[in-house]
């Protein structure tokens, strides 16, 4: 972040109600993917793994954030431009997500990392 403070950010595994913030994620971070990822299906997926990072800071609170929702919002196609990040009061702020398949106990395949644009180059993807 420009003003150097640092954020600790938590990371946990994705529930059914950060499908929308997470779809929005992906949809900024991988514009020209079709067809999005089912993230509803991929929950239910023995091998699927897909964990989110939670952002500290209430947006409504952090100027930097604000001000970088609001260029996402004017400079982005799709939902962005419509002003939409997913976000809603009274939930959790999702930075990033981690989508992965188990393939064997020993091997792991990274299906895709999203991060937010207002969260990228901090060190969570």
């Amino acid at each position: 972040m420009a003003n150097n403070t640092q954020h600790t950010h938590s990371v946990r595994l994705m529930r059914e109600e950060d499908i929308h913030q997470v779809s929005i994620i992906e949809e900024d971070a991988f514009p020209n993917l079709f067809p999005p990822t089912s993230f509803r299906k991929e929950l239910q997926r023995p091998i699927s793994t897909l964990m989110v990072a939670i952002s500290p800071v209430d947006p409504r609170k952090n100027d930097e954030i604000v001000n970088d929702l609001t260029l996402e919002a004017t400079t982005q196609t799709g939902r962005y431009r419509s002003g939409n990040t997913g976000w809603k009061p009274g939930t959790e702020f999702l930075s990033g997500f981690v989508f992965l398949w188990n393939m064997t106990k020993e091997e792991t395949h990274v299906m895709s990392i999203g991060t937010r644009r207002s969260h990228r180059r901090m060190g969570i993807g």
